[in-house]
């Protein structure tokens, strides 16, 4: 229920004006002026719930006792009738509010959501007899332009006499009041608690060093988060709901500027040194240098991270990587990368030059330390990495040292190779002792230019061999006395394959050593064949069967019958089983056929045909029947010939050869009449219809060969067609021109009354793009007339 401050009921007779001669005579006027108290309301009556609390809060914040607290406003209402034909016209307003009492939260006017909700009843009376009420449900009130009309049909004898009265007038503070004082009062509280946080961000503002290098992005941060700060300030905005202007209490407009001008001078000096950041760290790591050179590292990287070819920061922190972290390779990285930059200043390059000399020795020492130590791995990195760096730099005779040291370092790899090789042979490693011979060999071939003979490696190599063949014969005859015929097999074929890459003593029993392990495993092998045929595995048949043969020529099997019968009887069920599934292919593929027939897929049907023929040339040894393929095929060969021909039309189209595509396509129409190719479903268009599917160059041509032929019309047509896809008009002049010549004449043979430029307008109405052809018309017409 919605509380309401009820008006004393009043009747107000309004005096007759009569306005004669008047567009819109105004039957009635008047003006009145109202005011209203809100108070306090005794009880507990829902109806006054709103109200009594917008009392209370208003009361609390004045610090006054509930029931001495009020506010009040008075208005103006106006009402008038007018007549509009033959309708009555009333309108009411009220405006003007003027608020006076504790209508102020802390000092802030909020008389914008204390107006409440207006409802009324108007009645319409002539010679005290009532006529019709104007009703007027609840609705908000605004501060200006409060306007409610209402129309009557007039029925009346006269407009004499008339009367109007308010019959009732209701005002109510509603709970959409409470809650729009509430949500102000909640802006009101953030007003005053901006005041805090307004501080701290002039305070983070202030804190801000922009010289703290490391803390750039933090900063950077930092002044993000007070420009969001700021947006969320500004997204409330207090200024426009509390007319901050008017009443500023905190100050919180000049305490806004003040934050924003700070801002922006913080932000246009981290810009700056955001730019300058390179040589900034540059200059702190000259300063660290002495107490701090590991920092300086870390600062000369940094300028670099920024900018990559700042020359004198590769230069100071390739020597800071020398002097302290011993880092040879990257401190010449640097060097060579330094001397590439084009703009180098006098004094960074001479640095570089004295640095490099210097380098160059110090890296000479540590190769020979290397290689006294037999650490022929790091000698041959490190005198590598010189002959690199000389080779750039240019330093006299480095190069030559360094091709020598590597040499030695070459030498020195290959005597190790050796040296470990024959510790494992006479430990018996066998297999070690090869990997690191062949290690020995290989590394002397791919360095023949450093270590010229592999005597020594290619002796050991033999006796390691002699050994391996022995042992391999004997690990193959406890395999065999096992049953592991696997493993018996692959010593066996082992010991072969030493045999005949190497002087050593062959065994006479070896090869049947070989097949007494190799046959019961390849019966086991067509065991598994048998399988994969019963399973119509085909593949995995064919696959084990080449397995099969290969190991029957390759262990000379040709004489064993049993399982030269076996092969042969597999390979005969495998072909019959194949042909069964490939019938079965040619099958599925038929019905394929018929379902593309149905469809009207022609071509689509002729490459499935073409499949058939192809599985069964493929499969000649099957004598598979084509004959109901090939009836088939003929029942619906015409339509599809009609479809290849059309698919040559498309591609004349496509490669822009206009002339040949209308040739073949005239060519398949006639074909399609000729042999009833509509019996198939198929349709064959005009060739005006057709050309609309395509790119409009090929519509132009087509327009152009019927101007030219003297079908006018149909030109026309396509005319039309090109102007509606928004061709330009100098592209299709010559069809324009052409079909109005052709145009006149006709017309001019009709009627050479007729005035060209009037008749001409039929076909272009009155269209600019069509201009050309009107041209052409009116001066071919007079022509001729």
């Amino acid at each position: 229920m919605k509380p309401k401050l009820y008006l004393p009921l009043f009747v107000v007779f309004f005096q007759i004006i009569v306005a004669a001669g008047a567009q819109t005579p105004v039957l009635f006027s008047s003006s009145e002026q109202q005011s209203f108290v809100v108070h306090l309301q005794p009880g507990n009556d829902p109806a006054h719930q709103a109200s009594n609390t917008i009392i209370r809060e208003l009361a609390r914040i004045s610090n006054k006792r509930p029931d001495r607290t009020e506010y009040s406003f008075a208005f103006d209402v106006d009402v008038q009738l007018t007549r509009r034909g033959s309708r009555l016209v009333t309108r009411v307003d009220m405006d003007n509010f003027r608020f006076r009492g504790d209508f102020r939260y802390m000092g802030f006017d909020m008389s914008d959501v204390l107006l409440p909700y207006v409802d009324f009843k108007l009645e319409l009376r002539q010679r005290g007899m009532l006529v019709t009420t104007f009703e007027q449900k609840a609705k908000a009130l605004e501060k200006k332009n409060n306007r409610f009309s209402f129309e009557f049909v007039d029925s009346l004898p006269s407009d004499n006499h008339l009367r109007m009265a308010f019959s009732e007038l209701n005002l109510n503070i509603t709970h959409i009041n409470r809650r729009g004082f509430d949500a102000k009062i909640a802006l009101i509280s953030d007003y005053f608690n901006t005041d805090a946080l307004l501080q701290d961000l002039y305070a983070r503002l202030q804190s801000i060093d922009v010289y703290q290098l490391d803390y750039i992005n933090v900063n950077r941060q930092q002044l993000r988060d007070v420009q969001m700060g700021l947006n969320r300030f500004h997204s409330r905005d207090f200024f426009g709901h509390l007319q901050l202007l008017d009443y500023d209490p905190i100050a919180m407009v000049p305490k806004m500027n003040n934050i924003m001008a700070l801002h922006q001078d913080v932000t246009q000096e981290l810009n700056w040194v955001t730019e300058n950041l390179f040589l900034l760290y540059y200059e702190r790591g000259l300063e660290q240098i002495p107490a701090a050179p590991y920092a300086a590292i870390n600062s000369f990287q940094e300028s670099l991270r920024i900018m990559p070819e700042f020359a004198p920061s590769i230069l100071e922190l390739a020597k800071l990587l020398f002097y302290t972290e011993f880092e040879y390779h990257s401190s010449m990285n640097l060097v060579k990368q330094t001397l590439q930059l084009r703009n180098i200043d006098p004094q960074t390059r001479q640095g570089l030059q004295e640095f490099s000399q210097l380098l160059s020795v110090e890296i000479q020492e540590l190769a020979n330390d290397y290689e006294n130590a037999d650490d022929f791995m790091s000698a041959l990195e490190t005198w590598s990495l010189l002959l690199d760096f000389c080779s750039s730099m240019r330093i006299a005779n480095c190069s030559n040292l360094a091709e020598e040291g590597i040499s030695r370092a070459h030498r020195g790899f290959y005597k190790d190779f050796i040296r470990k090789a024959t510790q494992m042979l006479s430990r018996g490693e066998l297999q070690q002792a090869e990997r690191e011979i062949q290690r020995a060999i290989g590394y002397q071939r791919h360095y023949a230019q450093h270590i010229r003979y592999a005597h020594e490696a290619d002796a050991i190599l033999q006796q390691i061999k002699i050994r391996q063949h022995r042992q391999l014969i004997e690990e193959g005859e406890a395999h065999l006395e096992r049953q592991s015929l696997g493993m018996a097999l692959k010593s066996f074929e082992d010991a072969l394959v030493i045999e005949r890459d190497y002087p050593v003593f062959r065994e006479r029993e070896l090869p049947d050593l070989i097949k007494q392990s190799k046959r019961p495993l390849l019966m086991a092998e067509l065991d598994r064949l048998n399988g994969a045929l019963q399973r119509n595995e085909l593949q995995q048949a064919r696959s084990i069967m080449n397995t099969v043969d290969d190991d029957i020529r390759a262990y000379d099997f040709r004489a064993d019958q049993e399982i030269v019968s076996l092969m042969e009887e597999y390979r005969e069920q495998l072909q019959g089983q194949h042909c069964a599934n490939i019938q079965a292919q040619m099958d599925a593929i038929m019905r394929r056929v018929d379902q593309h027939i149905m469809e009207g897929k022609f071509l689509a049907a002729d490459e499935r045909f073409e499949e058939i023929i192809r599985l069964s040339n493929e499969n000649r040894d099957c004598g598979l029947s084509l004959i109901s393929m090939e009836r088939r095929r003929a029942e619906v060969l015409p339509a599809i010939t009609y479809k290849q021909r059309f698919t040559a039309v498309d591609d004349h189209i496509r490669a822009r050869r206009f002339a040949e595509a209308v040739d073949h396509y005239n060519d398949a129409g006639r074909y399609f009449e000729h042999n009833g190719v509509q019996k198939f479903r198929l349709e064959h268009k005009p060739l005006e219809e057709f050309s609309k599917a395509y790119h409009p160059d090929f519509v132009l041509h087509v327009a152009n060969m019927f101007a030219n032929m003297g079908e006018a019309h149909t030109s026309l047509y396509l005319i039309y067609h090109l102007e509606s896809m928004g061709f330009a008009p100098r592209q299709m002049r010559n069809a324009q021109e052409v079909t109005g010549r052709a145009l006149a004449r006709a017309d001019a043979a009709e009627n050479p009354d007729w005035k060209p430029r009037q008749k001409v307008r039929e076909y272009t109405h009155r269209n600019r793009s069509l201009r050309f052809m009107r041209r052409a018309y009116v001066k071919q017409f007079r022509r001729t007339r």
